[in-house]
């Protein structure tokens, strides 16, 4: 199939001549897109009547599978005595007299634009004006050149050859590609029940273009069954490529696996991971400092070659760009950020499609187009959509900036100073409160700010307050830019604390931005063990009332678990302290009952501290590792090798919190488990944000209660009880301890394969139910 490759104009003169060093330079800095687009309109405003501006040009080189495509928008066009002119304009902070009159980059993009415009209307002639507004002053300097049509075609020939030769190898690429595809088997030996039904309706959405919401059970296989039709339309020209989104690292490991067992069948694709800056930079102050790291200096002198020997290898997981990284001495992330248009998959965090700060447009800004989107564990989106989509500003942040600038910086400290004015101001109650507008003042000296921060950023000085100052920067950029979206959808809220006045804008809805953004790919499938109940999330998720949703039942014999609802302990709050000897008796009376490892899920750390030494006064011989706040990786390794490989022949009882990386983010198959107690129904801590998103669901007519608390606490339990059963040979028990499980509201939540479960009134039946409890065709 013909393979057709569509650049920018930018983007093409970058990818062939771009050199030097990865840090933003002369015409870069923190925000120069946002400040760019009001200088163009300062430019355009000033031009007289004829003058066009954005003007579209496009053109196709090369023939059948090579071909490929250049566009773009010409800033400005306009006549000047009889001879056409096209206008180039650049903003910048830089004093003019430092400013290079001649830079190639900018005269090359001019070029192209001209070339362009010079054969799409058989023009001989044209002359190009070269204008750079300087921000701060307003100043303006212009430079002009006039070309012929063999000037410009002349220039554009290396250039075109160089690009041409690159997509030579991508056609040929794609063809191996799609040819390896054609003949590819599934990648396991058989499929499991619910498999085709999921992939079927991944095909279906994929065909029409359009969303599907599927809640698979876990052990059902939702990774294969979502990628499998997804390589399939990357084959026949569907798509051209796909993006995996996964909140965990051992989503990120599935997805990895799953590829790897296709390639071994012949699949031949090139999967990106997208590994985060601070986990795979190479600086070992793990600071990145473009200005003196030695893989950002003179990074595009060597990313040609980088890229080249990239091409010819298929696995860019973190291993794969951290060697070819190393090899080429450039910087990993940004190597595989410039991959990324070429990745066939790619398997990156939400934040990368999601979050405003961190997006990445080749991904889902104009690279989206013709994506695949599937997104693993799609309940934990709205909620992490929420926190992208909201932004904080901090008194603390400013008071440390403002300690650490020097006296000489006069101007720095007075902005800085007025924003901690404005903050307190917005913050002056002392208990919290809430709102629907935006303080005027907090803005305008924000971006005052922002305009004075940027400029000494820019120096690229090398100050000790430097990163202080790009820190307080980002987040006044990112308190302005949400501010701009404020509306229904949000909420503000002022408040102090020790560390003194704060002010957020909380999104109490990230419905519509979800939508806008998912909006943009080709298709999307959204996947989870836990989209229960399936309408709140499809609406949670931006989704449509006719984008379908599938339901699948769970793929394991019924008997391999025995779920016991325990409706004589009550975990509410203000039960806890008076619940925690009953608690622990029944994590004793499940360990001496069915010998094995047994993890308990709590609401909070708290709790699990109380009943914890609750059960280890009363049970010394029992081991009880417990999950400890903030982790790091070694202690989270320790953790999970005690699951893993508990003491043979000693029962132990685990101690884990609801919605946490143990609850979520573990895989223990081969009957590793005995069995899985939960305390209480996984509610949310009540605090004034999730009361805020309580009154707007109520306010639109919703459950507000339902949807702030009890819809993401239930699925926090059904997460924490998937831990269990994840394959044919896994069995045991699910013990719900709550009275509140057994209620009406709550067993309407439970899913199909819960319907079984059995409600015993007294710790003494809770233990008879357990022992009771038999997989299919095992010894009574």
């Amino acid at each position: 199939m013909p393979v057709r490759l569509n650049i920018s104009v930018k983007g093409f003169v970058e990818f062939v001549l771009r050199s030097g060093d990865l840090s933003s330079g002369s015409f870069g800095g923190l925000y120069r897109a946002r400040e760019g687009i009001e200088g163009h309109r300062r430019i355009r405003r000033s031009r007289p009547e004829g003058y066009r501006s954005e003007v579209p040009v496009r053109r196709t080189f090369g023939e059948g599978g090579d071909a490929w495509e250049l566009h773009g928008r010409i800033d400005g066009l306009f006549d000047d005595g009889g001879r056409r002119v096209l206008e180039e304009i650049k903003t910048t902070r830089e004093p003019f007299d430092l400013l290079s009159a001649d830079d190639p980059m900018h005269w090359a993009q001019a070029k192209t634009y001209a070339h362009l415009l010079v054969l799409a209307e058989g023009l001989g002639e044209i002359g190009i004006q070269l204008t750079y507004l300087h921000l701060p002053s307003g100043d303006i300097r212009t430079s002009r050149g006039s070309f012929s049509s063999d000037d410009l075609a002349a220039f554009f020939a290396p250039l075109e050859q160089k690009f041409s030769a690159w997509v030579r190898r991508i056609a040929a690429w794609r063809h191996g590609r799609g040819a390896s595809i054609s003949g590819l088997r599934f990648p396991f030996p058989e499929w499991r029940p619910g498999q085709r039904d999921m992939s079927d309706a991944v095909a279906r959405a994929i065909r029409v273009g359009g969303r599907l919401f599927a809640e698979a059970p876990t052990g059902i296989g939702k990774t294969v069954s979502a990628l499998w039709p997804a390589v399939g339309a990357l084959g026949d020209g569907s798509c051209d490529a796909i993006a995996f989104l996964t909140a965990r690292t051992t989503g990120r490991a599935i997805a990895e696996d799953t590829i790897a067992r296709m390639r071994q069948g012949g699949l031949r694709v090139k999967a990106l991971t997208i590994t985060a800056r601070d986990r795979i930079c190479f600086a070992e102050s793990g600071q990145c400092d473009p200005t003196a790291c030695p893989f950002a200096l003179g990074y595009y002198d060597r990313l040609a070659a980088a890229r080249d020997e990239a091409l010819a290898t298929d696995n860019w997981d973190r291993a794969g760009i951290e060697s070819i990284a190393r090899r080429h001495s450039v910087c990993p992330f940004a190597l595989s950020l410039d991959l990324l248009p070429w990745a066939d998959i790619t398997i990156c965090d939400y934040n990368y499609v999601f979050d405003p700060r961190v997006g990445l447009d080749a991904l889902a800004g104009n690279g989206a187009a013709g994506r695949l989107l599937l997104i693993d564990e799609a309940h934990n989106l709205p909620d992490r959509a929420r926190d992208m989509f909201s932004a904080e500003i901090r008194d603390a942040e400013f008071a440390a900036l403002v300690a650490q600038l020097p006296p000489a910086a006069r101007g720095l400290r007075t902005v800085a100073a007025a924003v901690r004015h404005a903050i307190a101001k917005a913050s002056r109650d002392q208990s919290p409160t809430t709102g629907d507008t935006v303080p005027p003042d907090l803005l305008e000296s924000l971006e005052e700010f922002i305009s004075r921060a940027n400029a000494r950023l820019m120096e690229n000085r090398p100050e000790p307050f430097r990163d202080s100052l790009m820190q307080a920067c980002l987040g006044a950029f990112d308190f302005v830019r949400t501010a701009a979206r404020f509306g229904p959808d949000y909420a503000t809220l002022a408040s102090r604390d020790a560390s003194g006045p704060r002010f957020r804008l909380l999104c109490l809805d990230p419905a519509p931005r979800i939508r806008e953004i998912v909006g943009r790919f080709k298709s999307a499938a959204h996947f989870s063990a836990t989209l229960t109940p399936p309408d709140f999330f499809r609406d949670a998720l931006g989704g449509q009332p006719a984008d379908p949703i599938l339901r699948l039942p769970s793929p394991f014999p019924r008997e391999n678990l025995g779920l016991i609802i325990a409706s004589h302990v009550s975990t509410e709050y203000r039960d806890r302290a008076a619940s925690a000897d009953q608690v622990a008796g029944l994590l004793a009376h499940a360990a001496e009952t069915r010998p094995g490892t047994h993890v308990a899920y709590f609401p909070s750390y708290e709790y699990l501290r109380k009943v914890r030494e609750a059960f280890v006064a009363a049970h010394p011989a029992i081991p009880a590792p417990a999950q400890q706040p903030a982790m790091d990786e070694a202690a989270k390794a320790r953790f999970l090798d005690l699951l893993a490989s508990p003491p043979e022949g000693i029962p132990t009882v685990a101690f884990a919190v609801l919605g946490g990386l143990f609850a979520e983010g573990i895989d223990l198959p081969g009957g590793r488990l005995a069995g899985i107690l939960i305390v209480g129904v996984g509610l949310p801590q009540l605090c004034l944000e999730r009361d805020l998103i309580r009154r707007r669901f109520d306010a639109a007519g919703h459950d507000g209660f339902a949807a702030a608390y009890a819809f993401p606490g239930f699925n926090r339990v059904l997460q924490a009880a998937g831990r269990l059963i994840r394959s044919e040979s896994d069995s045991g028990t699910v013990v719900l301890i709550d009275r509140r499980f057994s209620r009406e509201d709550y067993r309407a939540l439970f899913p199909e394969y819960w319907h079984h479960a059995r409600v015993v009134k007294s710790s003494d039946e809770a233990r008879d139910a357990i022992a009771a409890f038999r997989r299919a065709g095992a010894p009574p």
